[in-house]
C-alpha cells in the first residue's frame, strides 16, 4: 500500500508543470529535492522519542 502511494506521488511529481517550466535541470532539481526529504528523514529518526527521565 505504502510503494504504491510512493509511486502516486512520484508521477504527481514528475508531471507537475513546476518540473516542466525547467529546462535541462529538472532531473538535478528532482534529485535535490529526494536528497533534501532523505536527509530530513535520517534526522527525525535519530531524534530522541521521549525526553530522558
Amino acid at each position: 500500500m505504502l510503494r504504491r502511494r510512493l509511486q502516486r506521488l512520484s508521477v504527481r511529481i514528475s508531471t507537475h508543470p513546476y518540473w516542466a517550466s525547467l529546462p535541462g535541470t529538472a532531473p538535478a532539481a528532482r534529485m535535490e529535492l529526494k536528497e533534501l526529504t532523505w536527509t530530513a528523514a535520517a534526522e527525525r529518526s535519530s531524534w530522541p522519542s521521549a525526553p530522558p527521565a
